[in-house]
């Protein structure tokens, strides 16, 4: 059995008295160009967060990582975070659903998505005080 960090996660999502909606965001990393670097804004390492596509899951439809994976680069996007929440999947309008993504996309567009569980393409932990720089 594949033990990533993500399957770790739907495993405890699972565990829940109720069934879980998963919300996602998938997210690349933006590095900074020649002219940041030069002019000082940015190190060579610098990146910032720019999310690319969003969707939400019934825990229950999705199997594990290697799944939710193949189902996202279908679209032949390629992405190098995801970002994850959940809630008990009971009676959600679709205008809550849209709702709550758009604020986890803005959240991560201000630099806050510490707030949310974050997983690399290969479904570890992705923490963000590791980053080197964020610009």
């Amino acid at each position: 059995m594949d033990t990533t960090d993500f399957n770790r996660f739907l495993d405890h999502a699972r565990a829940k008295a109720t069934p879980q909606r998963l919300y996602l965001v998938f997210a690349e990393k933006e590095y900074a160009t020649e002219a940041e670097i030069a002019a000082g804004e940015a190190t060579a390492s610098s990146y910032s967060i720019r999310p690319l596509m969003y969707a939400d899951k019934a825990l229950s439809a999705l199997g594990d990582f290697d799944e939710l994976l193949a189902e996202s680069l279908e679209n032949g996007q390629a992405w190098d975070l995801v970002y994850v929440s959940a809630s008990d999947d009971e009676k959600l309008s679709a205008d809550f659903v849209e709702e709550r993504l758009e604020v986890m996309v803005k959240l991560i567009q201000q630099g806050e998505g510490a707030r949310f569980v974050i997983f690399d393409q290969l479904g570890a932990i992705y923490r963000l005080d590791k980053l080197s720089t964020v610009h």
